[in-house]
């Protein structure tokens, strides 16, 4: 379903804005990366995670996998909020340990729902099962 019509599938109102808004996102997590933490011991670990992310997703702008795409943001997002929410809990002067706990507990919960089964049980299923379908 995801991959139907492929290069020519529907546009989507609010795909493309949705689209745009990660890409700057990721985009200036690079840029980030590059200027303030070039000196950081996993510099080129986190640089090559930053680039791969911008490429994907410009890649995929310009082939028009877009649903394809924004399904794999949807899955992926998640796990950032809790993975931003544990660093602004670590910059506090003093750490809540429930709330600490608590945020660890939801972000390994996250992590092991969306990236560990949502993503290659729906996203990657769904593709592989697709492109075996239609000898593509």
């Amino acid at each position: 379903m995801m991959f139907e019509g492929l290069p020519y599938t529907k546009q989507y109102p609010y795909a493309v804005l949705f689209y745009m808004v990660q890409f700057g996102r990721h985009l200036h997590t690079l840029v980030d990366y590059c200027v303030y933490k070039w000196r950081a011991p996993k510099f080129w670990e986190m640089f090559l995670h930053h680039s791969m992310a911008v490429f994907l997703i410009f890649f995929s702008y310009l082939v028009n996998g877009l649903r394809c795409g924004i399904l794999v943001l949807f899955v992926h997002d998640p796990c950032d909020v809790f993975l931003c929410l544990g660093r602004l809990i670590a910059d506090f002067k003093k750490q809540p340990q429930a709330l600490k706990a608590g945020n660890f507990v939801l972000l390994v919960a996250t992590w092991l729902f969306f990236r560990l089964y949502a993503f290659p049980k729906c996203i990657v299923g769904s593709a592989f099962s697709y492109f075996m379908a239609h000898d593509v």
